[in-house]
């Protein structure tokens, strides 16, 4: 989870329970989630409901359509006088976090990698919000050598049969 920001990291967290790249789904093993709800501090839920909630965000954060079921989710009142989610499970814990993000602006910093082998979650930190790649050094620049060698595939002179005199 990411100390720095810990509603982005519990969501970042959750949509990375899929990995693209070795073909896993923790909410297809119980245990699994159990051990992933455990350490994230909450307890497990539907799966089905956490499956269905980690793919609707994960098309938002890829800027695709998605749909969001309407949940029910307990309030607690604060100190302030004010009403706060409680959540008493994994896929409360998301939604309140996802509205602490929402609240504070920041949910669209959360985002997938544009790789197709990749699809990574990643809470983007910089200044201006225009980070595309979960990790320049790995998915970006293999996507920006692919690009080069397109333009220089494409740039190149068709080959001539006959040589000029």
């Amino acid at each position: 989870m990411t100390p720095t920001s810990l509603p982005a990291g519990l969501v970042v967290d959750f949509l990375n329970t899929v990995d693209v790249e070795a073909g896993t789904d923790v909410l297809d093993d119980p245990r699994g989630f159990a051990r992933w709800c455990r350490g994230h501090g909450t307890t497990p839920s539907d799966s089905d409901a956490a499956r269905r909630l980690r793919d609707s965000l994960r098309a938002m954060a890829a800027g695709e359509r998605y749909r969001l079921e309407p949940i029910g989710m307990p309030l607690a009142p604060t100190r302030e006088g004010g009403l706060a989610p409680a959540p008493t499970d994994a896929v409360e814990a998301v939604c309140a976090a996802i509205l602490t993000l929402t609240a504070s602006g920041d949910l669209g910093r959360v985002k997938l990698c544009p790789a197709d082998d990749c699809r990574e979650a990643f809470y983007d930190r910089s200044r201006n919000r225009s980070r595309v790649w979960c990790d320049m050094a790995d998915c970006g620049n293999l996507a920006k050598v692919r690009a080069l060698r397109g333009r220089r595939t494409s740039a190149s002179p068709a080959p001539s049969s006959a040589r000029s005199r």
